[in-house]
């Protein structure tokens, strides 16, 4: 009986198989996009700070040298690398919904068909039990039938056995 269990439990429906593809299609979310966003955003903040806190004579100099045109890039580069994360990050949560209603519609589908199938399976054991009924019936009344008939017999059979006995009884005389 145990083995019985572990046979049919192992078995795998190709539904099960599908979901199991499908999970494998799910793209992480890159901790990498997320690390790089948040120090980008870091930088970002620290550049600013500092560009606040130099007076105009610090910053006609660093406008001057070019080192203000250089943070002025660092910064932007910031911005757009936290905006090509984010994009990136809008792109593999799309895809993951796309995956994942893939996957509501194969579970809808066997859950679907696994309805049918207990519908289909009500109304076969509810045919054959109406089908058991019948010949219970049947059954009954061929019991009474051959109950009376074997009466009758019985009847006949000692009704002849008095006939017999009878003129045996008549012969003797």
């Amino acid at each position: 009986m145990l083995n019985q269990q572990k046979s049919i439990i192992g078995v795998i429906s190709p539904s099960t198989c599908k979901l199991k593809e499908i999970q494998h299609q799910v793209p992480v979310v890159s901790d990498k996009a997320l690390i790089d966003l948040v120090n980008g955003i870091q930088v970002s903040k620290d550049i600013i700070r500092y560009r606040k806190s130099r007076g105009w004579f610090n910053q006609l100099i660093d406008k001057l040298d070019g080192s203000d045109k250089k943070r002025k890039l660092l910064l932007d580069g910031n911005i757009l690398a936290g905006q090509e994360a984010l994009y990136n990050w809008v792109l593999e949560l799309t895809d993951s919904l796309r995956i994942s209603q893939v996957a509501l519609e194969v579970t809808q589908n066997s859950l679907l068909e696994a309805r049918d199938a207990i519908r289909s399976q009500k109304q076969r054991l509810q045919k054959q039990e109406e089908a058991l009924l019948a010949l219970n019936s049947q059954f009954d009344k061929l019991v009474q039938q051959v109950g009376a008939r074997l009466n009758n017999l019985e009847a006949r059979v000692r009704q002849l056995e008095i006939r017999v006995a009878a003129n045996e009884d008549l012969d003797q005389i």
